[in-house]
Formats: structure tokens, sequence, C-alpha cells
């Protein structure tokens, strides 16, 4: 019976330890959900229609990199849109941590945020940087819902990739 009790007795102080653990934890974690840092290139390096992608830090984020089939740094991507002299990011999630599941047209300092993410790299290519952003915001304004099936047949569902993919190829007139 001793014995019992002592085994108890260390089980409630095993659970009570793992308990203020999570607790801690959680708290830090409530705390640091206000911050919203990231280091940003200044908007003289930057361009819209210049295409952003980041390596987030999450679950979800390490399965779509695991989609890549040759560079799995990252598993986001937006389209770079300037706004009187404001670095924004076209792009669209999946519903989740508070997101809708449109597309969103977000300060860079929150896509990039150091809480939920690794790294980010900008990158230019010869695409007409004006038509890309016009297109990109005429999609935004068509409000297009994340696209949970992954397919290309449709433009009101898209996932970030298809996103890019689409806004390029319509701003090229469908040259690839």
């Amino acid at each position: 019976m001793k014995k019992f009790g002592n085994l108890l007795i260390a089980f409630l102080c095993l659970i009570t330890l793992v308990f203020c653990s999570f607790a801690e934890i959680r708290a830090g974690r409530t705390k640091r959900s206000v911050k919203i840092s990231a280091v940003v290139p200044p908007v003289s390096l930057v361009k819209s229609g210049d295409i952003i992608l980041r390596d987030g830090n999450s679950f979800i984020s390490d399965v779509m990199r695991d989609f890549s089939q040759k560079d799995k740094r990252y598993s986001h991507a937006g389209i770079i849109h300037i706004e009187a002299g404001n670095i924004f990011v076209y792009h669209i999630l999946p519903a989740e941590k508070g997101h809708s599941s449109f597309m969103l047209k977000e300060p860079i300092a929150l896509f990039c945020n150091d809480l939920d993410n690794n790294s980010y790299a900008i990158y230019r290519t010869k695409a007409d940087g004006v038509a890309v952003d016009r297109k990109a915001g005429l999609l935004y304004q068509s409000h297009p819902q994340f696209d949970t099936q992954f397919s290309l047949s449709t433009d009101d569902k898209l996932y970030c990739t298809e996103l890019v993919y689409k806004v390029f190829l319509s701003a090229s007139n469908g040259e690839k």
C-alpha cells in the first residue's frame, strides 16, 4: 500500500511538472505572439511584382516543402506590392491562425514575422512588374479562396504557388 502511495505521489508530481511546463510555454508564446518583427528590405530594393518566398516553421509548412521536387527551402509564396511607400505581399493561405481562407494583402513584416518563419527570399523575374502588380491587384479584388483541392482548373480557388503562376501567366498574356 505504501508503494502505491509513493507511486501516486510521484505520478502527481510528474503531471504537475508537465502541466507547469506547458503553462510556461503557453504564457511565453502568448507574450511573443504580439511581436511582429522581421528584418524587412528597404523599399528601394524591391519592386511591385517581385516574388517573395518564405520558410515557415509550422507542420503545414513542413508538408508544403515536401511537395517541391527540387528545392525544399521554402513553403509559401507571394507577390510584392508597393503602396504609398509601404511593402505588402499578396498571398493566400488556408483558414488557420486567425486568417480567412481568402487572398490577403499583408504588410511584409507580418508575412515574414520571426515567430512563424525561419527565412524568406525575394526574386525578380524579367516579367513586367507593373503588369504583374496590376493583375495581382485585380485578382485580390475578386476575393479568391484557398484551394484545398490544389487544382489548377479554377481561378476562384487558388493555392499560393498557383496564385503566383496564374498572375505571371496572365501578366505575360499566356507566354510561359
